[in-house]
């Protein structure tokens, strides 16, 4: 089992990803970072896709393009209701900054055309939709 551990700074310099392995080390990771099965393989297409400064949807996106990638290259269909998705808010007022995105948000962020993405995508403190 590895483990994921994220601190949101109060400026993106700030931010820290660490991942730790069954092996009991500590690896410092930077911008992104995928767990489990096929890890290396979404690590290396995260990696040659991923910039800072992408927008809630466009990081969204990519990761939903990194999960549908097969081992053979094929790529399959995640509808939103199989996925699971929450954020690290630092704009959030309250101490705890994660924040689950789900319901009509999740699928308003997967439809959203990237140059049409809006602050009302971004995570709010709504009650989670069902």
């Amino acid at each position: 089992m590895e483990l994921v551990v994220a601190e949101v700074g109060t400026e993106p310099e700030g931010d820290q990803i660490y991942r730790l392995p069954h092996d009991g080390s500590i690896v410092d990771e930077h911008g992104s970072v995928a767990v489990g099965g096929n890890a290396e393989q979404i690590s290396s297409f995260l990696d040659q896709r991923h910039r800072d400064g992408m927008s809630l949807a466009e990081a969204l996106k990519l990761a939903v393009q990194a999960l549908s990638r097969d081992t053979n290259g094929s790529e399959r269909d995640i509808p939103a209701e199989r996925l699971e998705v929450a954020v690290l808010d630092r704009t959030r007022p309250q101490q705890r900054k994660f924040k689950r995105i789900v319901g009509r948000q999740l699928s308003r962020l997967l439809e959203a055309d990237n140059a049409a993405v809006t602050k009302t995508d971004e995570p709010s403190d709504e009650a989670p939709e069902e």
